[in-house]
């Protein structure tokens, strides 16, 4: 019970911090928003919380199965991390180019879907009591 709630709770976080980075990024994608220093300060920490998030789970869970949950968290980083680059590279830093909006966007589509693949399987494998 004990190393489920773990299990649970780690889920839990990567998740949260997942949604809170997908809105910092997407937020300047709206009509209107610009991407300004004060968000370009918080994309590398909170990248980084999400990597450790990852990686608490897959310690938890294991990454070693295909189609496990560990495997897909795995696959949910290799994303962030992806969208991360590309947002702290961007040469525009305060206004994006429809090019870089249309790249951010996709970018988070995609990390979206490998985030669903991975509750999906979490679901499976850490159901709460």
């Amino acid at each position: 019970m004990a190393w489920r709630n773990l299990q649970l709770e780690a889920c839990q976080a990567m998740s949260d911090a997942w949604l809170e980075f997908r809105w910092l990024v997407y937020e300047p994608l709206l009509e209107g928003r610009r991407f300004d220093e004060s968000v370009l300060g918080r994309v590398g920490p909170l990248g980084t919380r999400c990597a450790q998030c990852v990686a608490r789970v897959i310690l938890l869970l294991g990454r070693d199965k295909p189609g496990s949950a560990g495997k897909a968290a795995a696959e949910v980083d290799e994303k962030i991390s992806q969208l991360k680059d590309t947002v702290l590279n961007a040469k525009t830093k305060k206004k994006w180019s429809a090019e870089l909006k249309v790249k951010i966007y996709l970018e988070i589509k995609a990390a979206e879907k490998a985030h669903e693949n991975f509750d999906e399987l979490a679901h499976l494998e850490v159901r709460p009591d």
